[in-house]
């Protein structure tokens, strides 16, 4: 997806919400502002959302001389989750469809976003259950328990930290569910990028523990490689079964058909250009046919 007008003003609001984050005062932002207005003159209209954001995240990172801009918030959502995974355990073993219901607690999870909003972490637990019984507006669940079904290899792409523990349930769910799966790619990224998991953080949090499950860093740019449109990742989605990419970033940089997005609608640009109202979760497969924006 090519990065939209709308994304403008989404980037000068995900850097003041770094800024303060950092304990930076308006005084200091204003006087940075300038800079950053200056920076956001070069964006590429016909590069991803998330290529021109690294590039400004870069730009914060060296204002701020902090490499992690979010690294306490994500090492508390980490937390968080980490000590309710059994909650959560207990809610997918409970349910008639456990796979389904992995899936409900996975996409809630993707409003631990720092990219699109403030996010509390004295409420994100039980927000994330509230939000996991809202109905999908775009539903491909069927296709994907069928793929599974038959699938020998699989690869998720994780997108936020603490939401990546509800992911680690669903790949857990999955594993379990389906013994015919001999194959279990997870990818992060390599180095920090907003609040998104990073490798490390992936197996700090305890993805390997996870029968057949490898996990690998990709990076949020094409200055360095792998990348996600770089040779080798894209020959890693072609050749395996099924693709699943957790969060609205991740189908802003893969405009690649066969995968299943699964993410809380969060902008009116990425709204128009899958027809699924601002706010609402989505499970879909990317097909052929399918508008790439």
């Amino acid at each position: 997806m090519k990065t939209a007008l709308e994304c403008i003003p989404c980037f000068i609001n995900q850097a003041i919400r770094a800024f303060k984050t950092n304990g930076e005062s308006e005084e200091r932002i204003i006087e940075i502002l300038p800079d950053l207005l200056e920076l956001l003159k070069g964006v590429d209209f016909d590069k991803t959302p998330m290529e021109n954001a690294s590039v400004m995240y870069r730009f914060i990172s060296g204002s701020l001389g902090v490499e992690d801009v979010y690294r306490a918030v994500k090492k508390a959502h980490n937390e968080i989750f980490l000590k309710g995974y059994q909650r959560f355990k207990e809610i997918v073993m409970n349910s008639d469809d456990r796979l389904r219901r992995a899936i409900e607690l996975s996409c809630s999870a993707n409003l631990v976003d720092l990219g699109s909003r403030d996010v509390s972490t004295k409420d994100v637990f039980e927000e994330v259950i509230s939000y996991s019984y809202r109905s999908f507006y775009l539903d491909h669940y069927k296709i994907l328990r069928g793929e599974l079904t038959r699938a020998r290899s699989l690869v998720y792409f994780l997108d936020n930290a603490g939401e990546a523990v509800l992911d680690m349930l669903l790949v857990e769910t999955i594993v379990e569910e389906f013994p015919n799966l001999s194959r279990v790619t997870v990818i992060a990224k390599e180095r920090p990028f907003i609040n998104d998991i990073t490798r490390a953080e992936a197996l700090e949090i305890g993805f390997t523990r996870v029968p057949r499950v490898s996990v690998i860093g990709i990076y949020p740019s094409r200055d360095k490689s792998p990348n996600y449109w770089s040779e080798d990742i894209r020959k890693l989605i072609h050749d395996v079964d099924v693709v699943i990419a957790k969060g609205q970033a991740n189908f802003e940089a893969l405009d690649v058909p066969k995968v299943y997005h699964l993410f809380y609608v969060k902008c009116s640009a990425v709204s128009k250009c899958i027809g699924a109202p601002i706010g609402s979760p989505v499970l879909f497969k990317r097909m052929n046919s399918h508008k790439i924006c």
